[in-house]
């Protein structure tokens, strides 16, 4: 549009006025004739206008009779204009809902703007109060993208409209917070929601399990401590992840004293009593009070709490660390039949036990076990074995134990290939200790600094100089010092 003399017209109506100006119209029958001031634009008065009608025109013929609001008043072209829209009585159509919040946190295109229009709406309006969903899923989006402020802004929300997320979100935004390491936010959100019986319970409890898992016991003791004096409830994993962590610091008559109040509350949880079980009887026996533990141990059996696979070990390395070899054998055979044997250090502690005992030919009968169970016979064991056959029985009876450990299909890691080689020398096998040498490289050994000083001597002192310098310049090619 465009003003002509001001007055807005359209386009095609100033082309209309110029061309009538310019140039006289034909003689045309009287009632027909199209005056200057008979050209008018009429747009319907009404709220919305419809793009596509309003580029029509609507002409009219000065001859005929027309209202009062299409009178010519003036000498030019004149545009009717619609009376103004009307406004809405209220407001209630611009005010952002929970169900519109709900609808920005559940569309990934959208999840960024939610916490902002939430924000909007507190501002705005007064009478705004968001639900636990509200909240919940604001949180799951905050802690998508690690908004830790807009977290704490947030979660100042909770006390001042008494909404709170579901338990599930609660934990897990408190084990986030701990995971990185946002530990003041972490201590204002405990302190907002010890207030909510329901959910402060199991936010407590995963603060607990965050803490340990960082191996920060101290700090689990405190948050224990803080849900005593808050009179927070626990629960039967708050009871293991706090036990648990008194157990690392060494605190194992705090350990005790829990486990008797867990007995108290008589929950039937088997599997938590299981870990639990597990907890006070490790304890016990790395304080040295082996006994004790198997006496927690054989409760729990009568209680008919089935043992796990880590409460045996536990047992049978606490025996096995105070020389009682036939109690240890007894829960060995035991967990064996119960096919719980799948702890490695097990075995090993067995075959320690047996060598400080001078009980070096059961070593043997435990790697027979490990092959008949199929459990891999680790470097570790094997050398144990040759340096205790050495040790208790003699540098040959070493050479006997070891290749019946290979006779087993056992194979040797690099220490025991080092320590077989020295042995071989010393027993005046310099072919066997070479062959082994060489056995050993070709399996990727070839970074051992003790195999390849003994051979060096052995080189030397059997006037094989040249063999020695060329294994010299090999060891200084694979970036070892002699």
């Amino acid at each position: 549009m465009e003003v002509v003399n001001g007055v807005l017209c359209y386009p095609y109506t100033i082309a209309m006025a110029i061309w009538s100006s310019d140039w006289p119209l034909p003689s045309l029958p009287p009632r027909k004739t199209l005056s200057k001031t008979s050209l008018f634009i009429s747009i319907p008065p009404t709220p919305s206008i419809n793009p596509s009608s309003s580029r029509k025109s609507l002409f009219t013929n000065s001859s005929k009779p027309s209202s009062p609001l299409l009178d010519d008043t003036s000498n030019g072209l004149q545009l009717i204009h619609p009376p103004p829209r009307s406004q809405p009585s209220s407001t209630s159509e611009l005010e952002i809902t929970t169900d519109f919040i709900h609808g920005l946190c559940k569309n990934p295109t959208t999840e960024s703007l939610a916490f902002q229009y939430y924000q909007k709406a507190r501002e705005q309006h007064p009478q705004f109060k968001p639900e636990s969903q509200t909240m919940s899923l604001l949180i799951r989006v905050l802690l998508k993208t690690k908004q830790w402020s807009s977290i704490s802004a947030l979660a100042g929300d909770f006390d001042v409209f008494g909404v709170f997320p579901g338990r599930l979100t609660c934990t897990r935004l408190i084990s986030s917070c701990i995971t990185s390491r946002k530990f003041k936010l972490t201590e204002s959100l405990l302190s907002i929601l010890e207030s909510k019986e329901e959910i402060a319970t199991y936010a407590f409890s995963s603060a607990m399990r965050s803490y340990n898992k960082l191996h920060m016991y101290s700090s689990t003791a405190m948050v224990f401590d803080r849900m005593r004096s808050s009179g927070v409830g626990v629960n039967p994993r708050g009871y293991l992840y706090i036990m648990d962590a008194h157990h690392k610091l060494g605190n194992t008559q705090m350990v005790v004293s829990l486990f008797h109040e867990f007995e108290s509350k008589n929950w039937d949880f088997p599997e938590i009593s299981a870990k639990i079980y597990a907890v006070v009887c490790e304890s016990l026996g790395k304080s040295g009070k082996a006994f004790e533990a198997l006496r927690y141990f054989r409760e729990m059996v009568n209680k008919g709490i089935l043992p796990n696979p880590s409460l045996y070990a536990s047992l049978i390395s606490s025996f096995a660390v105070i020389r009682e070899a036939e109690l240890a054998e007894d829960l060995f055979q035991e967990a064996k039949e119960k096919r719980m044997l799948k702890d490695m250090a097990v075995f090993l502690k067995f075959v320690v036990m047996y060598v400080d005992v001078g009980l070096v030919e059961k070593t043997l009968e435990v790697v027979e076990v490990m092959v008949e169970m199929k459990i891999r016979v680790t470097d570790c064991v094997l050398c144990a074995i040759v340096n205790g056959y050495m040790r208790r029985r003699g540098i040959r009876a070493s050479v006997i134990a070891y290749e019946r450990l290979i006779s087993l299909g056992c194979e040797p890691g690099q220490v025991t290939y080092a320590s077989m080689i020295s042995i071989y020398w010393r027993v005046g096998l310099p072919k066997k200790a070479e062959d082994l040498f060489l056995e050993m490289i070709e399996k990727g050994f070839d970074k051992c600094v003790v195999a390849y000083s003994t051979m060096i001597s052995m080189y030397g002192k059997l006037g094989r100089a040249r063999d020695a310098m060329k294994l010299l310049a090999k060891m200084k090619e694979n970036g070892l010092q002699a």
